[in-house]
């Protein structure tokens, strides 16, 4: 059984799948850490709060992505004059608000639910009057707890009735706003062989927004993609838009995989795709700054670049490798 101590640092770990990775929410984590180790927590309660209203604006804000954001809350923007350019859009309304409205969010919330989001609403604001409600340890961990079942369930709510949208959106324009963990980690296992997807969310790595074990589907993935082309067009598209940025989180394995593997099926589609040599380019680059030992299976590359009669796309790197 994990200690009392583990679940503490668990919790805000776990409060942060539920919202995306930026610099706001992960400055709420810090000061939940901070908070629980120093044992505030009344102070722990407010930023518990803050997680659960950055996931009603992050939500909000998606559904006037995907066009389905419910008549009455761009009435309440109209009226505070703002415009919906970002979540924090919908900071000009009252918490009270969210909680009268959240049938209009999500539909059929469960009325058990409702009213967990109006306890805690009720638990934050008398925090104003701590001595009249003071927090010990016990409370914080049951509010934490409350908290984490909130919007585990308004996770899965909203998954249900968007996620099938939400990739629509990606597929169809090439980004999305406020993708928490869980979101990211249902597109994957849904659609991981969807170029565009997959080019989406490799833009959110050096974002810190995709955990190690998603990078290494996605490398894998954009790897056979690659490898495989059918087309000119394909080669270029998922060479510099998939396996250029990736490469600078590649292993040994990647690289050898791709020059071999190109090597040993003679995807012509690939070499003598118009460009392409910027992408092997910035793999050599890369590769021999980070595992020299491969130099010899690059000069086997070129070798085979040559059998194909594509040298003359690969000028510059038969310099480099020399």
């Amino acid at each position: 059984m994990k200690s009392k101590q583990t679940d503490y640092a668990d919790l805000p770990n776990r409060l942060l799948l539920n919202v995306s990775s930026t610099d706001l929410s992960l400055n709420y984590k810090y000061s939940l850490d901070k908070a629980i180790s120093n044992e505030l927590w009344e102070f722990g309660v407010t930023v518990i709060w803050k997680f659960v209203v950055l996931f009603f604006y992050e939500k909000l804000f998606q559904l006037h992505l995907l066009d389905q954001l419910h008549q009455n809350f761009i009435n309440e923007l109209d009226k505070h004059r703002q415009d919906c350019h970002n979540c924090f859009s919908f900071n000009c309304m009252r918490d009270d608000d969210l909680f009268k409205n959240m049938n209009l969010i999500w539909r059929n919330v469960d009325g058990n639910f409702r009213n967990l989001f109006k306890r805690l609403l009720f638990e934050r604001n008398s925090l104003s009057h701590v001595n009249e409600y003071p927090h010990s340890e016990n409370k914080f961990w049951v509010y934490g707890e409350d908290a984490l079942n909130l919007l585990n369930y308004l996770q899965s709510l909203h998954l249900q009735l968007n996620l099938e949208k939400t990739h629509e959106h990606i597929h169809a324009h090439g980004d999305f706003s406020y993708l928490s963990a869980l979101e990211i980690e249902q597109l994957l296992n849904k659609w991981v062989s969807d170029t565009e997807l997959l080019i989406y969310l490799t833009s959110l790595i050096p974002l810190g927004q995709i955990q190690d074990d998603w990078i290494k589907k996605i490398k894998d993935v954009a790897i056979e993609q690659f490898t495989t082309a059918g087309s000119f067009a394909g080669a270029r598209i998922k060479g510099l838009k998939l396996i250029k940025p990736l490469v600078p989180y590649f292993e040994k394995t990647d690289f050898s995989k791709i020059i071999g593997t190109l090597i040993k099926v003679d995807n012509r589609q690939v070499l003598l795709a118009g460009g392409i040599e910027e992408v092997f380019t910035a793999m050599y680059v890369e590769c021999v700054n980070n595992f020299p030992d491969l130099e010899e299976e690059w000069l086997r590359f070129l070798e085979g670049v040559e059998e194909a009669q594509a040298t003359d796309y690969f000028k510059e790197l038969k310099i480099l490798v020399g």
